[in-house]
């Protein structure tokens, strides 16, 4: 109800999955039905997955034409900031940008058959008067994509979204992979309060636009206070 309730708030939008229509009237009975339109290619990371050695050999240095891939992935980071754009001029926090929440869908015909479409509004928030959000529960988050201030002090800022694209264009980037795999959350924390972040994924390592972008977002998106971060408006301009 929730999800439906966010998703009402919002006018059609290229890099939204957009609701179609929802009934509530067996709401009593404990059934609620949401229609959202059909994204064909699936979510980001299996697309990633199950694209990765055709995606890999893409990526290789070539002398005669450039990379389909590099484009589309210019393109992947260029929309999912636009959608997050609007849910901010919107006041609306998605609370859980991740690549298992980007879905790939098409738009028209062939020079947009993959666009980037933001879907899972669960766990959004509207901030309407206030800037800040207390999470009640804190159990079963998932901390490897969450800001380190909300982690810190248990608050979600209008902000909070834009360290997870950081760790979504690290997903992006490294083809699927998960984050900080195999370390333990109170260790990695330590360590991102240190100075540490996800390096260059070594898939993009020989992609000098790439490699840019992505140490530009770093720098300025991935920052301990929230308020010194880029905007999505800037993430959109960059």
């Amino acid at each position: 109800m929730g999800e439906i309730k966010i998703l009402d708030k919002l006018d059609v939008h290229l890099n939204l999955v957009n609701m179609i229509g929802a009934c509530t009237t067996q709401f009593d009975n404990g059934k609620l039905w949401l229609l959202l339109e059909y994204c064909p290619q699936s979510d980001m990371k299996k697309f990633l997955l199950n694209n990765r050695e055709a995606i890999i050999k893409d990526l290789k240095p070539k002398i005669t034409s450039g990379s389909e891939f590099e484009r589309v992935f210019i393109k992947w980071a260029h929309g999912i900031t636009k959608g997050m754009e609007y849910l901010f001029t919107k006041r609306i926090m998605h609370g859980d940008l991740a690549a298992r929440n980007i879905l790939i869908g098409t738009h028209g015909e062939t020079e947009n058959r993959y666009v980037a479409k933001i879907t899972d509004f669960g766990l959004s928030r509207a901030f309407y008067d206030k800037s800040t959000y207390t999470k009640q529960d804190r159990e079963k988050i998932p901390w490897k994509w969450m800001d380190i201030y909300f982690l810190e002090t248990g608050t979600f800022t209008m902000s909070s979204d834009v360290w997870s694209f950081g760790i979504v264009l690290w997903e992006l980037f490294s083809l699927g992979r998960l984050p900080y795999a195999g370390q333990h959350s109170t260790d990695t924390i330590n360590k991102i309060n240190s100075g540490y972040r996800l390096p260059v994924p070594v898939e993009i390592s020989k992609v000098k636009s790439l490699v840019k972008m992505y140490k530009e977002v770093v720098n300025k998106c991935l920052l301990l206070d929230p308020k010194q971060r880029w905007t999505f408006t800037d993430l959109v301009e960059y």
